[in-house]
């Protein structure tokens, strides 16, 4: 995202906090895209059967992105105004595939972004966690990032048919 008339990028890829508590990003007036968790998806986690070697199933992952309208206080419309347009973006586009997203990786197959809600309570302890006052913000859910080694760990042989044990005899 770009403000109009200029070369200027408004979203820029930060932590929020340094590891002594300090904050990370030096600059104002920006949304910063930040990596909150990583989780594995667990409802694809079957490898389904066939021939050939055995390998560990792909790793499906959903990555929670926060998107924090990092603005000073004078400016706070034009930090909400930054922040809808974060949201009219990912509402326009809400699937990534190689065909619609030159630079995604060919191996990967599609990413959805879907908005994450927290209710009040989880976003009170959400910011406590992070250690930072809390800012206008959005999370997203990116689902099904895969990622596979082809690391062979046994070679299984075809299976071609049935035999009782009275035929293997003969």
């Amino acid at each position: 995202m770009r403000r109009m008339g200029v070369q200027e990028n408004v979203v820029e890829l930060s932590a929020l906090v340094n590891l002594d508590g300090s904050v990370a990003f030096r600059g104002q007036n920006k949304v910063l895209c930040s990596l909150v968790s990583v989780q594995q998806e667990r409802t694809s986690y079957n490898m389904p059967l066939g021939k050939g070697d055995l390998k560990n199933p792909p790793i499906q992952l959903s990555l929670f992105i926060l998107f924090s309208a990092y603005y000073q206080p004078a400016n706070y419309t034009e930090a909400l105004k930054s922040l809808s347009s974060v949201i009219g973006f990912f509402q326009g586009k809400q699937v990534f595939t190689p065909q619609n997203t030159s630079k995604l990786d060919a191996n990967v197959e599609k990413i959805t972004v879907e908005l994450f809600n927290f209710d009040i309570k989880e976003l009170s302890n959400f910011w406590t966690a992070v250690g930072t006052k809390h800012l206008p913000s959005v999370l997203y859910k990116w689902r099904l990032l895969s990622i596979t080694e082809d690391m062979i760990l046994a070679e299984t042989p075809q299976i071609t048919g049935f035999a009782s044990e009275q035929e293997k005899k003969d």
